[in-house]
């Protein structure tokens, strides 16, 4: 499979938490992101990274860098009717910047990051679960 592809302009908050950061990086809407806190930003994700320790959420608006950025942390997102992720499958972090895709992409070093499960509406039930499990 593929990382989903996301309509930026469909990506909406429909339930749980979130934070305003400071992009130090051009961010998209449906993009996971992670906060380094060296510098003070959200930057892209990607699953073959230490940085994967600090992933913080999904972006729910584009901006560019040093714009604010509003991350969904937790509860459900609809990420557009392109994306249409699969009803119970489960999404990670994918090896891509910024990218989603079903767990049975993690490859070889990759790092296991838990994004949720789609519940078959165009939606992620997010839980971020950050495991720190490298795959052999």
């Amino acid at each position: 499979m593929a990382d989903l592809t996301i309509t930026a302009a469909q990506v909406a908050l429909v339930s749980g938490e979130t934070v305003t950061r400071v992009a130090g990086a051009a961010i998209t809407a449906g993009q996971t992101c992670y906060y380094d806190s060296a510098a003070g930003t959200a930057k892209l994700a990607d699953n073959d990274a230490a940085t994967t320790d600090d992933v913080e959420g999904l972006a729910l608006c584009s901006c560019a860098s040093g714009q604010h950025v509003v991350l969904q942390k937790n509860g459900t997102i609809t990420l557009g009717a392109g994306a249409a992720p699969t009803e119970g499958q489960v999404y990670i972090l994918s090896s891509t910047a910024g990218g989603i895709c079903p767990i049975s992409d993690l490859a070889s070093a990759d790092y296991l990051t838990i994004l949720g499960a789609a519940n078959g509406s165009n939606q992620l039930v997010m839980k971020i679960h950050i495991t720190g499990i490298q795959k052999t």
